[in-house]
């Protein structure tokens, strides 16, 4: 079996030979360069208020939008490794903001490639539950709040799901995931989901799907 792992870093900022450290605890911010470390105190909102994610941020330039110059657009990165018995692939990948709901933390097998969303490669993500059962693809998911439809795919971003943009990466990953073994596992399915909880009498086990012998773990 062959695990996928999407990772959201520890760190705080990457540019060039320049690198930033954010630590939230502390609210203060260290920048190393090549000739000068600079730390400066910050203030950030409280958890309510949709304090910054821990993870990984491109800095963007300068810019007057919020009235002030010198304020810098953070881009989060967010990437997905697969390990192979021969190679480690790891592709960046982007995702939808926490209000676009991202893919929820937790671990899915792979279906095969689908071309019913228009793109050769489109892979289908199963959720498995905690007690070890596994939802299709095409219904709502009790867990993640009944959203459903999660996916691995080259392209552009879509709702719930880990898409690789760069091209040749995608080629590998998608080597590295295809040439595992096929079968068949039983889905749930959830009929009618209201506010996160699957309405008594609709949830059936009927549906078989093919995966192959991989899972992807969101972390």
């Amino acid at each position: 079996m062959h695990l996928l792992r999407t990772l959201s870093l520890l760190v705080a900022a990457v540019q060039g030979t320049s690198y930033c450290y954010y630590y939230e605890s502390w609210n203060e911010i260290t920048c190393y360069g090549p000739t000068e470390t600079v730390t400066c105190s910050s203030v950030e909102p409280g958890w309510f208020e949709f304090p910054l994610p821990t993870g990984v941020y491109w800095v963007g330039p300068a810019t007057t939008t919020h009235g002030a110059f010198g304020w810098l657009n953070l881009y989060p990165v967010t990437a997905i490794t697969c390990y192979g018995p021969t190679e480690t692939v790891t592709c960046s990948s982007v995702e939808p903001g926490w209000f676009e709901f991202p893919l929820p933390t937790g671990v899915y097998w792979v279906g095969p490639a689908t071309t019913t969303h228009g793109a050769f490669g489109w892979l289908n993500l199963y959720p498995v539950t905690a007690n070890g059962g596994i939802w299709d693809y095409h219904t709502k998911v009790p867990e993640f709040s009944c959203e459903g439809g999660f996916a691995l795919h080259e392209g552009t971003y879509s709702k719930g799901c880990i898409t690789v943009t760069d091209g040749t990466c995608w080629d590998r990953l998608y080597a590295q995931i295809t040439r595992n073994s096929l079968s068949y596992k039983s889905m749930d399915e959830c009929l009618t989901c209201i506010w996160g909880a699957c309405r008594s009498g609709t949830t059936r086990n009927t549906v078989q799907r093919q995966v192959y012998d991989v899972i992807v773990q969101s972390v």
